[in-house]
């Protein structure tokens, strides 16, 4: 089965390699190392300070090496079942990386359809006017993710990896 991924080419030149956030968070000096050290640049501790144009940056939901941005599960927009339901659209890239996951195959068809046509945390929180809820938006909303859990489905039903190299 061939899946049409647009945004991943093959460039003579292209070399691709995969930091986890948590890592940068917890480790950022060794982290920062590798990634000069892949790119063939210098490390400078200057990459360990959150700035703009040499300003220090505040209040842009990362400052500095925390851990808050990465535990945060944003419980205000999301609730429990929202998550489970990231989880399964989210399945195959938490699998590949070594993430805990929703498997998609633990509900029938209809479970799954049920589960995902009922309403987001968010959408209750925010009017209408502020994030464009019209039905035409939320129809593309609707038919992406039914779209999106497909493919983590054929996933997990066949045993392969749509986005792996060889199914590119």
């Amino acid at each position: 089965m061939n899946f049409e991924i647009k945004y991943k080419k093959n460039y003579k030149y292209w070399n691709e390699f995969t930091i986890k956030f948590e890592n940068l968070k917890l480790h950022p000096k060794e982290e920062f190392m590798m990634i000069c050290d892949k790119l063939g640049i210098e490390f400078h501790d200057s990459l360990l300070k959150t700035t703009c144009h040499g300003k220090q940056m505040k209040n842009q939901g990362m400052d500095g090496f925390d851990l808050k941005s990465v535990y945060n599960l944003y419980e205000e927009y999301f609730s429990v079942f929202d998550l489970m339901r990231i989880s399964l659209m989210a399945a195959s890239f938490q699998k590949q990386y070594g993430y805990p996951y929703t498997n998609c195959l633990d509900f029938s068809r209809r479970e799954l359809q049920d589960m995902f046509l009922k309403e987001w945390r968010w959408e209750r929180l925010f009017p209408e006017h502020i994030i464009g809820k019209d039905e035409m938006i939320m129809e593309d909303v609707s038919r992406m993710i039914r779209d999106w859990l497909w493919k983590v489905r054929v996933e997990e039903v066949m045993d392969i990896d749509i986005y792996g190299e060889d199914n590119l």
